[in-house]
């Protein structure tokens, strides 16, 4: 059987066959795959205009566009290309190759207490002529394919926080050192340092040295002359890899010992396995006067900065002691996708938490564990509290005082205090962060009203918890605190949480459940 073909050529049924299964799969693959408009206006237009007389040629064809489209699809779509050299002393140059041309470009300008980063940025260089119209924004009169800038990235009292640069070793944070619009965009990162620097990130580099990161906010890179690093297997997770850098009284091999502690306590907790490895880098660098050490946590890093001028009587298990907050942090709010202002939780709830696992690890005692509440009430007392938790946690960066930490950090003792009466010492906070976990991972829900809906045990746990998290009470603990068997003295600063005399059975077999009289 024969058909009648394209400019007087004829072709067997089969031929019209493997063309119609050309068009398919053509469909499918534009379909499928993340391509440029262009691109994809390009083969809708070779689909729909197919001839059966140019077989053999679209047959060519689409066989260079397969190639093509399948190497989109192992992720070489046209995505940013962005370089970054380093020049002693510090100064950073960085080059952006955008994959979609732009005219308005906006740096972070303060964060974490850091403020005026975009003044750190200058000596802008496109194609087109550029205007600075602030610290931190910049507009082009047409569009912007190509853009490098120099960025100067002194060592800065917020040094866990924000990019620095200092003789033999640096922290970069993509976000504080690409356009805002590029923080959530998938990008290749390629690096130009000094000979015999070495490059440390949770980032994987591919087989040219570069890096494909997918959410540039939250990617951190550690680099330097002397970084030594070393990664362990730990059960229930991905790993744990850890790197550290700078004049440290103690070994990467110590640290990731202590680190491995802490991870296998949260595994436990929440029983809830990260989907990729934890990463540690810890550096040493100046701080702000008083401060001893920094830390943070973006995506899947923490990164702590010790002051080389600290002294501590135990450094590991003041690093333990630390990561108890931090390492948590992987888990809430990192491993979830829960939406809205709950600051309150992943932060004065976690603070709380953190205490009682260094209390379990015996890293503090019991009556540590009471002077550390006692600081944090007078702490709280410092200021006027008018606020609810949730309103504290929307406006966290610019209310007076730290009602999110401080008054966060007493509502979860408070609460843990009440599940543990109401339970008769069978439960705790702890408990409940397996069932958020059990409940919530991988749902895009509201954090507020699911991290209450797991909380809230009873009725009068339930009283507690809006009173403070929903409502605007002031915390006061003399009278809460005395149903437990605690004492608070006195009445006025500074504070003093002692156990009473004369306990309860039902006081005694509360305390002992947190670790009185271990």
């Amino acid at each position: 059987m024969e058909c009648a073909g394209y400019a007087g050529h004829s072709f067997a049924a089969h031929d019209k066959f493997a063309v119609n299964r050309l068009e398919f799969y053509l469909g499918q693959l534009i379909k499928r795959n993340p391509l440029s408009a262009t691109t994809k206006a390009f083969l809708l237009i070779t689909r729909k205009t197919l001839p059966l007389g140019k077989l053999h040629f679209f047959q060519s064809l689409i066989l260079f566009l397969i190639v093509l489209i399948g190497s989109a699809a192992n992720g070489q779509t046209e995505k940013p290309g962005i370089k970054l050299t380093v020049s002693l002393p510090e100064t950073l140059r960085v080059e952006i190759h955008f994959s979609q041309p732009v005219r308005t470009l906006s740096f972070l300008n303060s964060y974490a207490g850091a403020i005026g980063l975009g003044q750190r940025i200058d000596e802008f260089r496109a194609s087109v002529p550029l205007k600075v119209v602030a610290p931190g924004e910049v507009r082009a009169e047409h569009d912007v394919a190509e853009l490098s800038y120099r960025i100067r990235l002194p060592l800065s009292t917020r040094a866990a926080h924000v990019s620095w640069l200092a003789r033999d070793s640096g922290l970069l944070l993509l976000a504080d050192l690409l356009p805002i619009g590029l923080a959530h965009n998938d990008v290749d990162i390629s690096f130009d340092v000094p000979d015999g620097w070495r490059i440390y990130s949770s980032e994987a580099a591919n087989g040219s040295g570069s890096y494909f990161v997918r959410n540039p906010s939250k990617a951190v890179f550690l680099i330097g002359s002397d970084v030594k690093s070393i990664s362990r297997r730990v059960e229930g997770t991905a790993g744990l890899d850890v790197a550290v850098v700078g004049n440290l009284p103690f070994k990467e091999q110590r640290a990731a010992s202590g680190a491995e502690r802490v991870l296998k306590k949260y595994v436990e907790l929440t029983r809830f396995r990260l989907p990729a490895a934890a990463n540690l880098i810890i550096a040493a660098a100046p701080l702000a006067r008083g401060e001893k050490w920094q830390a943070e946590t973006r995506g899947t890093t923490v990164v702590l900065i010790f002051d080389p001028k600290a002294s501590f009587k135990n450094w590991v298990a003041q690093l333990e002691v630390i990561l108890t907050h931090e390492f948590l942090h992987l888990w809430v709010p990192n491993a979830l996708r829960l939406e809205g202002d709950y600051d309150w939780f992943f932060e004065g709830f976690t603070l709380y938490q953190a205490l009682l696992t260094a209390l379990e690890l015996k890293l503090i005692s019991f009556d540590e564990y009471l002077s550390t509440l006692a600081r944090v009430y007078d702490s709280y007392r410092s200021y006027v509290d008018t606020l609810s938790l949730i309103e504290a946690s929307e406006r966290r960066w610019t209310a007076v005082g730290s009602p999110v930490y401080d008054k966060g950090m007493l509502v979860a003792f408070l609460y843990d205090l009440e599940v543990r009466h109401h339970t008769h010492g069978q439960s705790n906070l702890s408990g409940r962060y397996a069932e958020l976990f059990r409940k919530y991972a991988g749902k895009t829900v509201d954090a507020n009203e699911a991290i209450m809906s797991v909380l809230m045990l009873s009725p009068t746990i339930d009283s507690l918890l809006k009173s403070y998290v929903q409502n605007r009470r002031t915390v006061d603990l003399q009278e809460p605190l005395q149903r437990f068997g605690i004492s608070v003295q006195p009445a006025d600063a500074p504070t003093r949480l002692r156990v009473a005399t004369g306990l309860t059975d039902e006081q005694l077999r509360i305390l002992r459940s947190i670790g009185y009289g271990r």
